[in-house]
């Protein structure tokens, strides 16, 4: 059958998994239900198979054992008998037991697969499974360190291409806004924006327009002449491509 998994341990490890999940869950949960089945159960595997008749003798000395509720894990360790590789032998007080009770309490267990692969998991193929691991861990490359820390003049290098590199990025960032703003400021004719507003002259930066209010009295006008007529050069400047304008007091 290859790896055997029917070991001293393994069979602990199935009998405390089993109550684990039943109603004597209460046992699996002493910290000493280990030690005992392990020291005290040393004849748990006999002529080639697992005697569960040793567990059971053993469990039953415990003032939480119930005959009744140990029925059902002691069938689902039989059920692992293809884990275990040999024979599992059930206790005397269930040798009346079929194999329809035997498949009803293994499909009603709630433990969970892949605790019992672990669980019973052969010593061979674990060792084999952590040596491997170890192995892997081994053969993995180590990470490359310089040999030496770098010099102060190499150090500098870096650092000045470090600020070359900023540099030569922050000018193409200036020169990019530079040309979206078409050059700087430029003068443009005010009569293109002549809404009545007085002006003194007027200059453009990109999409922005700003104007110079050539008589101060036009700040007296009523409030409803005074917005007319501002949202009347909102419409100019946008005819020439611009989307903001400014009015400035040239005092």
């Amino acid at each position: 059958m290859g790896d055997t998994a029917a070991t001293r341990e393994t069979v602990v490890n199935g009998v405390v998994l089993a109550l684990r999940y039943s109603a004597l869950r209460g046992l699996a949960d002493r910290r000493e239900i280990r030690d005992i089945l392990y020291i005290d159960g040393a004849d748990c595997i006999r002529d080639g198979a697992v005697d569960l008749q040793v567990v059971w003798d053993l469990l039953a000395e415990l003032p939480e054992f119930d005959p009744d509720a140990a029925a059902a894990p002691m069938f689902v360790v039989k059920s692992w008998e293809p884990h275990f590789g040999v024979d599992v032998r059930l206790p005397a007080h269930l040798q009346g037991a079929t194999e329809r009770d035997i498949a009803i309490a293994a499909t009603s267990s709630a433990v969970p697969r892949h605790e019992v692969a672990r669980a019973l998991e052969p010593p061979e193929a674990r060792a084999r499974r952590r040596s491997t691991l170890l192995q892997f861990e081994a053969d993995a490359p180590a990470p490359v360190l310089p040999d030496r820390a770098p010099t102060w003049r190499e150090r500098r290098e870096v650092l000045w291409a470090a600020v070359a590199v900023f540099l030569a990025a922050a000018g193409f960032v200036a020169f990019t806004l530079l040309r979206a703003s078409g050059g700087g400021w430029q003068g443009i004719d005010a009569g293109a924006i002549d809404v009545g507003i007085p002006l003194a002259g007027a200059q453009r930066l990109g999409t922005q327009v700003s104007a110079t209010l050539a008589d101060t009295a036009w700040l007296q006008a009523d409030e409803a002449t005074r917005r007319e007529q501002m949202e009347a050069a909102l419409r100019a400047v946008d005819a020439v491509g611009a989307d903001s304008f400014v009015l400035r007091d040239a005092s």
